[in-house]
């Protein structure tokens, strides 16, 4: 695989956590946890 220089994660969810109607509160979460890791990014 070629090396672009260009910044990247790649991140698994966990099928629990996919699907907000049968895990609201877990989606959530995710969602928030994911929203300040990219901040603490940039």
């Amino acid at each position: 695989m070629h090396e672009l220089g260009i910044p990247a994660v790649q991140v698994e969810i966990n099928k629990h956590f996919r699907v907000p109607a049968q895990n609201p509160q877990g989606f959530h979460r995710l969602l928030g946890a994911l929203v300040k890791s990219i901040h603490e990014l940039l």
